[in-house]
């Protein structure tokens, strides 16, 4: 309609940040050392090899002081992932003419000038860490930065009175970590225009387990070996997460109760109810222990909870086919892997129906369902699409090739740029590929990065 406003979304990226191969739940706490009989040798690397220090003895530095400018893992971790949210989220969206506001809410005011400069937020609070479960924190974070938007639609009198603002509440929000990366543009244009659903979530898949025979005819249906791994993808399980489980979870529970707990997409009152997970976390817990008692107190399983048996919209729910975990984006510590693209099982086994792929691969379909009678909602099986290869092979786009060679370019830039403590992770995945890739030229950025090494030497 002409002179109808733009359709707007809010983006809330939330939580705790972690560094280039450490968990956010494992970075140690501010002013003290971490705990090295972990073996955790990333850790041990960050604390020994301080940037003054080019040995390897050891150092009563902290991992704090390690993080100060201008030698910030934390600082150049969290640029690096502000890249391809910018490039892959915010700015396609406002090109197709979203009115698309970003909050953010850190519990890293270190950083919080530098968040705030990269994503010229609507609004922002960054706070010093709480003592708190890891889940309650997880939702705390989410819950003052959904008060930032909430906040953002109203207006004061003065005398403690609300009225609405100048700004409408946006369509849907998009609540998420700030550590992702994605491979290809994420638009709220389907979302928007498409049948309303309480929740969206990005689609979640596990790979099946084959043996060598399957393994061989996979890989060469992809291209051949040395570029990583193709698999056959399944829904993913509370049993495959936890193999001690697997005798005690019921098969609804095994696939229902499994859910990527990243990022979702949902109007703004349904957005806020993941809150209560903080306000009421105890309820949230024994509520777990009662439904669940064999599930640990991860996100996982309480946003489960939340959707399936607080907020009850589980048959509503959607799950977005375009999004998928693995091929369309990935935590940003695991940018090294690349990513991967869709095939077809049929290429890999040609046969004319569903039955005679299933004899011919010896293929479980029951895993594929939530009961004997039921689909599992998210990663359906399909033989045309459910072989992955990875992102080197011959059969994937060089959309896709250039989108993982432009990632490796900006973690390259940010780690030198930030970070004189250790190497990046080594880049065996493909690497004879990778390195053909950047002299034929296929990104800008990648190529330069490649030739500068060259230069070098």
């Amino acid at each position: 309609m002409v002179g109808s406003p733009p359709p707007s979304v809010a983006l809330l990226l939330h939580g705790k940040i972690g560094l280039w191969s450490i968990k956010s739940a494992n970075v140690p706490k501010h002013g003290t050392m971490p705990n090295l009989k972990t073996n955790d040798k990333y850790l041990a690397d960050a604390v020994a090899r301080p940037p003054s220090i080019t040995g390897v003895r050891a150092s009563n530095t902290t991992l704090w002081e390690l993080e100060r400018r201008p030698h910030s893992m934390l600082l150049g971790f969290a640029r690096f992932a502000s890249k391809s949210i910018l490039q892959r989220i915010i700015e396609p969206n406002r090109r197709a003419g979203v009115k698309l506001d970003v909050f953010l809410h850190s519990w890293h005011p270190e950083i919080g000038a530098d968040l705030d400069h990269w994503y010229s937020p609507v609004s922002s609070r960054h706070d010093q860490p709480v003592q708190l479960q890891k889940v309650a924190s997880h939702h705390l974070s989410m819950k003052r930065g959904l008060a930032l938007i909430a906040a953002h639609t109203r207006a004061t009198d003065g005398g403690g009175t609300y009225r609405p603002a100048n700004h409408p509440p946006p369509e849907l929000v998009m609540v998420a970590r700030f550590d992702l990366i994605f491979f290809t543009d994420f638009l709220f244009t389907p979302l928007l225009s498409g049948p309303p659903a309480p929740l969206w979530l990005p689609t979640w898949c596990m790979r099946y387990p084959v043996n060598g025979e399957q393994f061989e005819a996979m890989t060469g249906a992809c291209g051949g070996r040395n570029r990583g791994t193709a698999y056959i993808m399944t829904p993913p399980r509370v049993s495959v997460m936890h193999t001690r489980l697997r005798r005690v979870v019921s098969p609804t529970a095994d696939v229902d109760m499994a859910m990527l707990d990243w990022w979702f997409v949902a109007p703004l009152a349904i957005a806020a109810s993941f809150g209560d997970v903080h306000d009421q976390f105890s309820y949230y817990a024994s509520l777990l222990r009662r439904l669940y008692p064999y599930l640990p107190h991860e996100s996982h399983y309480f946003w489960a909870l939340h959707v399936y048996h607080v907020l009850k919209v589980g048959g509503a729910l959607r799950y977005i086919p375009e999004q998928l975990e693995g091929r369309d984006f990935r935590l940003a510590r695991q940018w090294m892997y690349g990513s991967h693209c869709s095939s077809s099982l049929r290429r890999a086994f040609p046969t004319t129906s569903p039955a005679e792929l299933s004899q011919r691969l010896a293929l479980n379909l029951t895993l594929w369902r939530r009961t004997d009678d039921a689909l599992a909602q998210q990663c359906r099986f399909d033989e045309n699409v459910h072989l992955f290869c990875p992102w080197a092979s011959p059969v994937c786009p060089n959309s896709l090739k250039r989108a993982a060679l432009d990632i490796e370019a900006e973690a390259k830039a940010a780690f030198a740029e930030t970070t004189r403590i250790r190497p990046l992770p080594k880049l065996w995945l493909a690497a004879r590929e990778r390195q053909a890739f950047r002299v034929a030229g296929l990104t800008v950025g990648a190529r330069r990065n490649f030739s500068r090494q060259r230069a070098g030497g």
